[in-house]
């Protein structure tokens, strides 16, 4: 998806071991200006070992932090507000993904939202059918088209 969209500016929640972060700052290396935004909260993995996954060479186009997605998304969101690619993959819960929605519409809308682990409640068909958004499922990830150039 970075690549087909020509993503420059990428926001993840949810890093762990950082394998989506490494996949992702490969895809964003072809743009000299990209930059990947991630929020994590150490749950399984020591705060030192969040991202191990994530080249050294890619350290210097990665802003992390890690105090969970309520403190995290409004440091980023003063870093910056325009994204071309949403990922959300980290709290599971209807009530945080909720939030998260309503923290992304106070901005620019990006290009793409993508929710991982939509088969956990029906945040994701709610948000859809509420707001007639363009989307696709793939397996249990859904994506949110707001560029009809993508759809």
């Amino acid at each position: 998806l970075i690549k087909l969209i020509n993503a420059k500016k990428v926001l993840e929640t949810g890093v762990e071991a950082g394998a989506s972060s490494q996949s992702m700052l490969k895809a964003l290396r072809t743009n000299e200006e990209s930059m990947l935004y991630s929020s994590d909260l150490a749950f399984i993995l020591k705060v030192e070992e969040v991202g191990r996954l994530v080249s050294a060479e890619f350290h210097n186009r990665w802003f992390l932090t890690h105090n969970g997605d309520k403190e995290n998304i409004p440091i980023i969101f003063d870093k910056e507000k325009n994204f071309d690619l949403v990922y959300y993959d980290s709290d599971k819960s209807y009530d945080s993904k909720k939030w998260f929605y309503e923290q992304i519409k106070k901005n620019p809308l990006p290009k793409i939202l993508v929710y991982d682990d939509i088969d956990r409640d029906h945040f994701f068909s709610e948000c859809v059918k509420l707001f007639n958004y363009k989307y696709k499922v793939f397996g249990n990830t859904g994506v949110i088209f707001f560029d009809d150039n993508y759809f």
